[in-house]
């Protein structure tokens, strides 16, 4: 994961922004005990691809055979009405994300927007499938994105005081649900005219960043310093001076611990 000062570099100013994408997912589920939430994978992804403004330029879909579970529970068809047969004739996700790319432009160029954490769900799910799989730490012809997304869910959360579903919250607009429901690129559509309504920008993802990205870049770097003092026994605050000395880097940390052993 990127840390905070490495993102403007690589991604650019939140003023140069040009485009809004608004991304939804739809995953493999089931009506069981016996999966959880990590047997989760996605099967389709729908782009409403939106200027500023969220007026939408070109509507992407694009299904994803999933790796470890490619049969659809009747739970799933039911739920989402993809077809076994959609998912069949797809490509895996490296394969699928690729070609979705090739639709988007430049990753410095546009942002993502969701309802909910879809897009940390992707890039999740891309370094867990396709970055260690695949040759030379080489993405298969796909580089990061902007990891800074808005996130519609938790700006309506902060708005209004309280948490409600996608439905719930359309109607409370006056926005009528593009149907059929449970589909990704329909749920992506319906977003991109509520964040229209709600008059967001991309420095609504400040919102999202100290809410996620933040709190997930803290838990790392705590995660560093526990597991270096729980190896060298040396005092967690010394230990956390001393991982901001070396930008939390272990084995710096770990050879300058060796010279004054």
């Amino acid at each position: 994961m990127l840390k905070v000062k490495e993102i403007e570099p690589k991604f650019g100013k939140l003023e140069d922004k040009k485009y809004i994408c608004v991304i939804d997912l739809e995953l493999t589920c089931w009506d069981d005990k016996e999966h959880t939430h990590q047997d989760m994978e996605i099967i389709e992804i729908g782009i409403a691809y939106c200027n500023l403004q969220y007026k939408i330029l070109d509507e992407i879909e694009i299904f994803v055979k999933p790796w470890h579970n490619p049969i659809l529970s009747d739970y799933c068809k039911e739920l989402t009405h993809i077809k076994q047969e959609d998912v069949d004739n797809s490509k895996n996700l490296c394969v699928s994300v690729s070609q979705l790319m090739e639709k988007l432009p430049d990753p410095k160029e546009f942002i993502f927007a969701s309802w909910g954490n879809d897009p940390i769900w992707l890039q999740k799910e891309l370094e867990k499938k396709c970055y260690k799989n695949c040759n030379n730490g080489k993405w298969h012809g796909y580089t990061e994105f902007d990891p800074r997304f808005i996130n519609i869910k938790l700006c309506d959360k902060i708005k209004n005081n309280k948490k409600r579903g996608l439905k719930k919250t359309l109607r409370s607009y006056g926005i009528e649900q593009i149907q059929p429901a449970h589909r990704a690129l329909p749920d992506a559509l319906s977003t991109a005219l509520l964040a229209k309504e709600m008059k967001l920008d991309v420095f609504d993802c400040m919102i999202s960043n100290d809410k996620t990205f933040r709190q997930k870049e803290t838990k790392r770097m705590n995660g560093i310093v526990d597991k270096f003092v729980k190896k060298s026994g040396f005092e967690k605050e010394k230990t956390t001076k001393l991982m901001k000395y070396v930008d939390y880097d272990f084995m710096k940390a770990q050879n300058i611990f060796q010279l004054f052993k």
